[in-house]
């Protein structure tokens, strides 16, 4: 089973917010915590940007080369994104216009790696 929603992130400053009160939002909605946020390039790049800026976004992110929240200072990619109940996979997806995100449940997911050390792409279902 696989659910997906689309949010947008209107203010940069309180990224983070908008992704925990979008995530409580789908659990509200579907009772299932989502596990993977989509984005473009762009909107991952500004993610980023932002959490090396702010401290306070650092807590709750995972940077892509260390596994840890990233250290005051650093200047990298973030991988994930953990609240009180759930943890996202950051994942690109080229078709999701800037500025928004895709939400997604599924039980079983596929990644498709470009690279070590880059974001998986989206997740897929291989044929069998």
């Amino acid at each position: 089973m696989i659910i997906k929603k689309r949010f947008k992130i209107y203010s940069w400053a309180n990224w983070d917010h908008t992704i925990n009160a979008t995530v409580e939002k789908f659990y509200t909605t579907h009772k299932r915590y989502p596990s993977i946020l989509m984005a473009s390039t762009r909107t991952h790049a500004r993610m980023d940007t932002f959490t090396n800026k702010t401290p306070r976004q650092r807590k709750n992110c995972t940077d892509i080369r260390t596994s840890k929240p990233p250290k005051t200072g650093d200047e990298g990619q973030i991988a994930a994104f953990s609240g009180k109940c759930y943890r996202l996979k950051f994942c690109l997806d080229e078709k999701i216009l800037a500025n928004h995100f895709c939400l997604v449940f599924d039980l079983n997911p596929e990644y498709v790696h470009k690279k070590a050390g880059c974001r998986s792409s989206k997740p897929t279902k291989r044929p069998a």
